[in-house]
């Protein structure tokens, strides 16, 4: 069984690695690889990293293929072709973001290459663990333990991605409408950041028999009246049932309610709101996850939780000392739409991302993906 998340997003991702599976494939025409004199190295998931690194003893892990390349300075100096690390077959559990520094760059015009030996989509980076030990709870829920010392935000079951019990129900997966609106009745209560007046019957006092109940459950709200394009995520702090009120434990950026009107929000992270397949809640006190299985049964399925934010991280030691040169080639599962393109559930491909540097006030390298595709 598995608790989850670390709370750590460092910098930029590689492909927009931010999705549960993050596959590496590389094709032949991304470099000069092979050649005579060129420096050829194998990682495989049932490897050793104390063995070495060939291809008949490869090494376990990518960071120890990555660190052999740096420590031995094989990318220093001029390099005279590049530099492959081939990884085989499997699925490469990531615990802790996987790090690239300008320290892991090419050199020379060449570059470090790592690709999928055995072919597009072969490799997997896995940056998540099932989630086992389900019990039957009520009706169609399970339930399991997590580690209450390392929770996460996201679930998923098999490639999809699972929503956190909510009210008002999204009306379909592809959308997350319908929403509630906060109300202005009292222009006391207007530009106030910490309060939500709320519509009688939009939200029910039974949520709340003794305090307690309420005490994991989150406002998604849209704040800023008609301002759409960012939300807060807050949690609830206290109830005013008599004044159909809740106190936010931190103020959203905007106010909820002004003399333009309210701001659209739903309620979240709540037993009282798992009510329908495919969505979950995570007891924060103690670990308690339930689940609501798409199909009915988690008897063909396996739920996954997260072990890192970022599967990837490439990030130069400031603006004049960059990564760049590292190529490797980026698949993922479904997934929200990100700065490289929208995953489309169907196909599978093998994208190739050449991770080189571009201007940052910062001294991160923004490493970008000329598009992504889903597992399968």
């Amino acid at each position: 069984m598995f608790g989850t998340s670390r709370r750590r997003l460092v910098g930029v991702t590689a492909g927009s690695v931010l999705a549960l599976i993050a596959t590496t494939a590389a094709t032949n025409s991304l470099a000069d690889t092979g050649g005579p004199g060129c420096q050829e190295f194998f990682v495989s998931p049932a490897g050793d990293d104390q063995a070495s690194g060939t291809e008949r003893d490869p090494w376990q892990t990518i960071e120890r293929a990555r660190d052999h390349i740096r420590e031995e300075g094989l990318n220093h100096g001029r390099m005279l072709c590049d530099i492959t690390v081939n990884l085989r077959a499997g699925d490469y559990v990531v615990e802790e973001t996987i790090e690239f520094g300008a320290a892991d760059s090419g050199t020379g015009g060449h570059s470090i290459v790592y690709r999928s030996y055995d072919g597009p989509g072969e490799a997997r980076f896995l940056g998540a663990k099932p989630v086992t030990g389900w019990k039957k709870y009520d009706g169609n829920i399970y339930r399991t333990q997590v580690d209450k010392d390392e929770l996460f935000y996201t679930l998923f079951e098999d490639h999809q991605r699972a929503t956190t019990a909510r009210t008002p129900n999204r009306q379909a997966e592809d959308e997350w409408a319908p929403y509630f609106v906060s109300t202005n009745p009292d222009p006391a209560r207007w530009n106030t950041p910490k309060w939500l007046t709320f519509e009688p019957g939009d939200w029910d006092p039974e949520w709340e028999p003794e305090w307690g109940d309420l005490s994991d459950a989150q406002v998604v709200v849209w704040s800023g009246n008609d301002w759409v394009w960012f939300t807060d995520t807050v949690p609830i702090q206290n109830m005013s049932w008599g004044n159909n009120m809740t106190t936010l434990r931190y103020a959203t950026r905007y106010p909820m309610t002004s003399d333009e009107g309210g701001s659209r929000y739903f309620i979240q992270n709540s037993l009282h709101f798992l009510d329908q397949p495919g969505e979950y809640y995570l007891d924060w006190k103690d670990g308690s996850l339930y689940y609501w299985p798409r199909s009915g049964s988690l008897s063909n399925s396996t739920v996954w939780a997260p072990t890192v934010k970022t599967v990837f991280d490439f990030s130069g030691d400031s603006p004049a000392d960059r990564v760049h040169d590292v190529h490797l080639a980026v698949s993922r599962w479904s997934t929200p739409t990100s700065s490289t393109g929208t995953a489309t559930h169907g196909t599978r491909t093998a994208t190739p991302v050449r991770c080189t540097s571009t201007r940052s006030t910062t001294g991160r390298s923004s490493c970008r993906g000329t598009g992504s595709a889903p597992l399968r």
